[in-house]
């Protein structure tokens, strides 16, 4: 049965999908699975509205990767553990006001080192998921350019 990934809410006790869906003469659930945009079929999960602001309102389906590279997926969730692990830390702070796809830390957007411009998750040197662990991305492997200065 789908849920909202935080509160764990179905459909049914949201009133909002309740007052729609009988408003289109349809179910709660059908209204969700129709109309709510962060609704992931696969996982059956979805954010309601309190939830998805008090998140801070994240692009794309619930529970879905939000970056298509597992390094840097797996570096946002280091940066959302570590933000709960070290509350009033400024620099975890300041990454959890972003919106979850603009959490990478030091490590650029673009993936790309402003030294050597090569791809930090890609090559021999590049950053792998068992080299990453529960850490973040500092630096480049490449050229050792740091991205903290």
């Amino acid at each position: 049965m789908a849920k909202c990934k935080i509160c764990e809410k179905q459909p049914h006790e949201i009133y909002e999908y309740v007052s729609a869906a009988k408003a289109e003469g349809i179910t709660p659930l059908e209204f969700v699975e129709e109309n709510e945009g962060t609704y992931n079929p696969e996982k059956q999960l979805f954010y309601c509205t309190n939830c998805y602001v008090d998140i801070g309102m994240p692009f794309g389906k619930c529970g879905a990767p939000v970056f298509d590279n597992e390094v840097y997926e797996q570096q946002r969730k280091n940066i959302e553990a570590l933000a709960a692990e070290n509350q009033g830390n400024w620099f975890y702070e300041s990454q959890m006001k972003l919106s979850p796809d603009k959490r990478t830390g030091f490590a650029p957007q673009d993936r790309k080192c402003h030294r050597c411009n090569q791809d930090v998750t890609q090559g021999e040197k590049g950053i792998t998921l068992e080299s990453l662990g529960n850490y973040i991305i500092t630096g480049c492997p490449h050229c050792f350019a740091s991205f903290c200065d």
